[in-house]
Parts: structure tokens; sequence; C-alpha cells
């Protein structure tokens, strides 16, 4: 027999310890997949977040707020769904405005009013004229800018917009009876897109319905003047005492 060195047994045994330490190790690590359960594992060998994991850092999440649906108009809130938004001086109307400085019990009312329209000529296809009201009742006041619906031989609506000129400020006018007020006015004469460009641009009015600011209920002009381009738009400025310019 050859003679053994101590070396080799000693070799012989760290070999071993080392083999049996990697079998132990490897079942440890089996005994903790099991522990943590069998789902997909992620990145690095961690399990993969499910459905109710927390969103990760940094994540944007957004909620829905009832009610906040509506659109902002422009200088306005939404408030449940709908845009509060308000209107510039350019938006078009029928309604007459203002009448907030008269007391109520001192505006003038279409009732006791007279009205027509005195034209003032053409230039660069716009016409003007002047709105003018007669007072045929007690004294009252009146603030503002007047409504306007033009309307056919049967008193039918015509489209009709108003718009404000702002030049100058609306100011109080003290209308005595007999005296007038008036309401300087402008509309095209020319068609514009989406208009008839042969013919009538639109439907030739045959009167005027004058609302006050303030007031229920209209005064009626008549209308000769042919139809008004621009789908309707008049503009006007607020009423002033007088009967304005002189017809042209």
């Amino acid at each position: 027999m050859g003679t053994r060195h101590w070396w080799s047994d000693r070799r012989a045994f760290t070999l071993g310890a080392v083999a049996a330490a990697a079998v132990l190790l490897a079942g440890c690590g089996s005994s903790h997949d099991d522990a943590a359960g069998s789902g997909p594992r992620g990145t690095g060998g961690h399990s993969a977040h499910g459905s109710g994991s927390p969103a990760p850092s940094g994540s944007l999440q957004i909620s829905a707020d009832p009610g906040s649906s509506g659109k902002s108009g422009s200088g306005g809130t939404s408030s449940g769904g709908k845009s509060t938004g308000g209107k510039g001086s350019g938006s078009g109307s029928t309604a007459a405005s203002g009448g907030g400085a008269v007391p109520a019990s001192k505006r003038c009312r279409p009732g006791q009013l007279k009205a027509t329209v005195r034209p003032l000529g053409a230039a660069a296809g716009t016409h003007h004229a002047s709105i003018i009201l007669t007072n045929t009742g007690g004294s009252c006041q009146s603030s503002g800018y007047v409504g306007l619906q033009l309307v056919s031989a049967s008193n039918g609506k015509i489209a009709t917009s108003v718009l404000h000129d702002t030049a100058q400020r609306p100011r109080t006018v003290t209308l005595k009876a007999h005296a007038t007020m008036y309401a300087p006015a402008s509309w095209g004469a020319v068609a514009s897109s989406g208009e008839s460009q042969t013919g009538n641009c639109e439907p030739a009015p045959h009167g005027l319905q004058v609302a006050l600011p303030g007031a229920s209920g209209t005064a009626h002009a008549a209308w000769s003047y042919g139809p008004v381009c621009g789908h309707g738009a008049i503009t006007v400025g607020p009423l002033a005492s007088g009967s304005g310019p002189a017809g042209g």
C-alpha cells in the first residue's frame, strides 16, 4: 500500500464540505420562492407587481371630478358642466343692455315711445342711421344700449345681431314729454361670407322692433332701407339725448 499524505485527506475533506454547502443553499432558495408565491419574476429576480400594487414613485394618477366636464369661457369659469364665460363688446345679441343706473320706477317704457329710423347715407359699403325715440308720455329716464330685431311684413323675425360701439360710455338720459333720444346705428351693404353674392344678401326687412334697457316690450319702426348684410349685424352706440345728426 502506498503512502497517503495528510494534505490529500484535508483537500478531500474541504471539497466535500463545499459540495454539502451548495446543496444546503439550493434547498433554502427553493423554500424562499415557495414562500414568496409562484408569480412571475420581475427585473432582478423579484416578483412583479400585481394589479393591487402601488404605482411606482413619480407616476401621474388622474381621478375624475364630477361636474368638472364643462369648459371655461373667455374670462369665465365652468359650473356644473356649463360655461359661464363672459362675452366681449363684439358679441352679437338682439337684447337691450344696461339700464342698471336708472331706478325701475323711472325707466322709459317702449309703450310710451314712438320709434323712427333716420337714414344718414352710406359710405364704403356701410349704411349709417339714427334710431330716434320720441316720448309720448310722462318724463322718464334710460341708459345703455337698445335691443333690435328686424322683422318681415308679417312680423316674422329676420336674422339680427346687435354689436355695441363702446367708443362712448353710456350715460343716463332724462327724457321729458315730447323730447327725443337716439341711438347711432350702422350696418353693412356688401354681402359677407356665406351670403348670396347676387341679389339680396339677406331678406329685406319691413320693420324694426326696438327694446329699451331694463324694460319689457318693444317699439316698432318702419324699415325701408334694404337688407342688412353680414347676417343682420347692426352696430349701435349708447342712447344719447336729442335726435342725432341731420339726415343725409
